[in-house]
């Protein structure tokens, strides 16, 4: 179950792209520059059982230079049809 409206939003951004994206990939999608707008909604997903995301990896940041988080929707198998939840 996705209980945020948020969570959804991010969610389907995960889907457009269909490859790993680093928070702030989501923040900069979503017309924010608050990071805080999407980590925990990101961390839930990822914590969900089952996950609807999934970490693939890290990446340095072009921006900060720090290690980052490269996270991706879950595929739909491993999930209980997030898309009837979605709606």
């Amino acid at each position: 179950m996705i209980p945020h409206t948020r969570s959804a939003s991010i969610l389907r951004i995960y889907r457009l792209y269909n490859r790993p994206l680093m928070d702030r990939e989501v923040m900069e999608e979503m017309g924010s520059k608050d990071p805080n707008l999407v980590r925990p909604r990101i961390t839930e997903m990822l914590k969900a059982d089952p996950p609807l995301l999934v970490k693939v990896g890290t990446t340095e940041s072009g921006i900060t230079h720090k290690h980052v988080r490269l996270v991706t929707a879950a595929r739909p198998r491993e999930t209980k049809d997030m898309f009837k939840e979605l709606s």
